[in-house]
């Protein structure tokens, strides 16, 4: 059995490598090589980090091997440009115990957020060092800046063939996730297989009706680079403050939160600083190691977290309680039980009765 994981250049990166490479041959290459470079840097951290693991006796094993097959693709199925790659992975790998074992897709799909966006870290990276590129952020991702946003449009057919199909029915891609996916599949049509060198020339007309041509994108890609480079932000200051804020927004929603959400997170807030997947990942593991954020629990399939504000927070709340009540503790065993399994009818989710139940016994 085999994995397909697909990651895809933004659109606006997808355009300058194209249009771009007319005026620096070579550029287009130079970019699906660091796209490649970077998916197989994600994926190694990722199984470093135990996101891609196999599982045996209740239990998850990291990664130690594993064959990984990577194809690449320049074009949308609208036939624009459109950069990346399918990732074939092998479902049969080396864990590291030295078993050969099946990875765990449940893992594999519920981190695929936290790995996609290591991927685009080391990719932005990789674009700063090697190609002296900027970049801005893209809602959870990035586009490259210079870029005119009348030219994503314009080599954006199928999305605008998606939010067509949606509209009918009054939907929108940003609000209704699965509704685009269907429409997605519904406006698939079969790839026509054109290579890219045979549409660079109607992709050079399409681009001039809106009034640009490649030595003018080039011109707007490098200008661009000049005004974000004079901002002179420390990169790895700026990238901690803003995990540590993508942290405190997470736990605004819920007290308690999965390591897929967290890694999730915090790789989007640290993405577009530049640092790459190595500093990204460290980053996130000194969050924890530092105490910033707290593992409560590991008794269910996924670990659970919290950060450590709401922990003292409530934890201050029931120390006042014990107080004044003058009872320490203010719940026996079996009252705690009790009240654990009530807040399970009640309908509260597995993860906050965990954290309850953490929390009135203490660290």
């Amino acid at each position: 059995d085999l994995y397909d994981i697909q990651a895809s250049l933004p659109k606006s990166v997808s355009i300058y490598a194209e249009l771009g490479d007319v005026v620096h041959p070579g550029l287009k290459s130079r970019i699906v090589d660091i796209h490649r470079r970077a998916m197989i840097a994600g994926l190694s951290h990722a199984m470093d980090l135990g996101l891609i693991a196999t599982r045996r006796d209740g239990r998850h094993v990291p990664v130690a091997q594993c064959a990984t097959v990577f194809y690449p693709h320049d074009t949308s199925r609208a036939d624009d440009m459109q950069l990346h790659h399918h990732g074939v992975l092998a479902k049969t790998a080396l864990a590291a115990d030295g078993k050969v074992a099946q990875i765990d897709n449940y893992l594999l799909m519920r981190h695929k957020g936290a790995i996609a966006a290591l991927i685009r870290a080391e990719e932005i990276r990789l674009l700063r060092d090697e190609l002296d590129l900027a970049v801005e952020q893209d809602r959870r991702g990035y586009r490259l800046a210079g870029v005119p946003f009348e030219l994503e449009k314009t080599f954006s057919k199928r999305r605008g063939e998606i939010d067509s199909s949606l509209a009918k029915s009054g939907k929108t891609t940003k609000k209704n996730r699965v509704a685009a996916q269907r429409a997605a599949y519904e406006t698939r049509l079969t790839k026509s297989h054109v290579a890219a060198a045979d549409l660079k020339d109607l992709w050079i007309s399409e681009a001039a009706a809106v009034g640009w041509s490649p030595e003018d994108l080039t011109f707007s890609v490098a200008s661009a680079v000049q005004t974000v480079s004079a901002n002179g932000t420390d990169a790895g200051s700026s990238a901690l403050v803003a995990a540590r804020q993508a942290v405190s927004e997470l736990s605004a929603n819920s007290t308690t939160f999965t390591k897929a959400d967290f890694f999730k997170v915090v790789f989007e807030a640290v993405q577009c600083h530049g640092i790459g997947a190595d500093a990204a990942l460290t980053l996130a593991q000194g969050l924890i190691q530092s105490g910033d954020v707290l593992p409560i629990s590991s008794r269910r399939r996924e670990q659970i977290f919290t950060d450590r504000k709401v922990y003292e927070a409530e934890k201050c709340i029931i120390r006042s309680a014990e107080t004044l009540m003058a009872q320490t503790p203010i719940f026996s065993k079996a009252m705690e039980d009790a009240l654990t399994k009530t807040a399970w009818k009640a309908g509260a989710t597995e993860e906050q009765a965990v954290a309850f139940a953490d929390i009135m016994t203490g660290p």
